[in-house]
């Protein structure tokens, strides 16, 4: 999977390589895409850093992420786990559950990835 953090308007997106879109659901904080298949295959969080109650710059020093979705019987459940570099300290953050009912009828479905991120070196003066 791949994942990707806007830091200016903090969004947190996550996506599933080799997947047809389709379609998107919107909730209230996030949106799940939809393949071709109606599956569930992708995640965008709006304001994560509120919804995930951690600071914008340690979101920016996430180094691994645990991304799991289940979609059961109209309810829509992202789970996240991740871990961050602060000060030369790891943080691990406990999973957070975002859980939502969908007026949109979608397969059960679950996915699960998790990705590793390059830490950035220093920058240059």
């Amino acid at each position: 999977g791949i994942v990707d953090y806007d830091f200016k308007i903090d969004i947190l997106y996550f996506i599933v390589r080799d997947r047809d879109y389709v379609k998107s659901l919107e909730f209230e904080d996030f949106v799940v895409d939809l393949d071709k298949e109606g599956f569930l295959y992708g995640v965008e969080i709006f304001d994560a850093s509120r919804l995930l109650g951690i600071s914008k710059e340690a979101l920016r020093r996430i180094t691994r992420w645990e991304l799991a979705t289940k979609s059961e019987q109209g309810v829509v459940t992202v789970q996240l786990a991740f871990q961050a570099v602060q000060r030369n300290q790891v943080l691990v953050q406990n999973r957070q559950h975002l859980i939502r009912d969908s007026q949109t009828t979608i397969p059960d479905t679950t996915l699960a990835c998790e990705v590793s991120v390059p830490q950035r070196r220093g920058r240059s003066i």
